[in-house]
């Protein structure tokens, strides 16, 4: 009994470091945002070579140094590791779960400012890094702002009923220069209208229609 516990001790301390591993990778994959194939297989080479010498380590602690304190104070390990399971589990799980945090039913019912907090959510869960809600009054029509990779944006949120028409195209392309932005957007729970859609096209704004909205939100993390 004593060496089956033993073992369990030892198993439950490598998942954790499984668990550590995972969490991590998706931080890291989450943060850089690799842009082409060849960034995304360079990342993975990289971490791929962390992970394997993080592996390697616990197995040879496990098999010198570890396995003799295992062996005294085995009660003491299989505590430490199972709450360390259960935590980890819960961090993997938030990460996992983040993108399905809202349906596009509640998203209908927000109002304005929530509205805009949710894009923000949603924005950083699909790779934007230092997202901003300007949050203030004569916001030259920009919402957010946000990076993905070295490009800046300046986001509009319009949480509306009916297709949205030209003004709010205007308002956020006005707002790109004013806030220096590479690429200006529209992201809205609704749709625009066709004059709208040919505005955008001429002045090279991004239109973030309801579709766009509701897979964004079916996409797990």
């Amino acid at each position: 009994m004593s060496n089956t516990l033993v073992a369990v001790s030892g198993f439950l301390i490598f998942a954790d470091c499984v668990l550590c591993i995972l969490i991590f990778h998706r931080g890291m994959m989450k943060t850089a945002s690799p842009d082409t194939a060849m960034q995304g297989c360079a990342l993975l080479m990289a971490l791929g070579f962390i992970y394997g010498a993080v592996l390697v380590c616990v197995l040879l602690l496990l098999k010198n140094d570890m396995y003799p304190f295992i062996q005294r104070h085995t009660e003491l390990c299989l505590t430490v590791s199972l709450t360390m399971m259960f935590v980890l589990l819960a961090c993997l799980g938030s990460r996992i779960s983040g993108r399905s945090r809202y349906t596009m039913s509640e998203i209908d019912k927000m109002d304005g400012k929530t509205f805009e907090k949710a894009c923000a959510e949603i924005l950083r869960y699909n790779g934007f890094s230092q997202v901003e809600i300007t949050g203030r009054s004569g916001d030259g029509g920009v919402d957010i702002l946000a990076y993905k990779g070295s490009v800046r944006y300046a986001v509009q949120c319009k949480r509306y009923k009916n297709k949205l028409g030209n003004s709010s195209i205007q308002e956020v392309f006005s707002g790109k220069a004013y806030y220096h932005c590479d690429k200006a957007v529209v992201m809205t729970n609704s749709y625009f209208t066709r004059p709208a859609i040919k505005y955008a096209e001429n002045l090279n704004v991004e239109l973030w229609d309801r579709d766009y909205l509701s897979q964004q939100l079916s996409v797990k993390a």
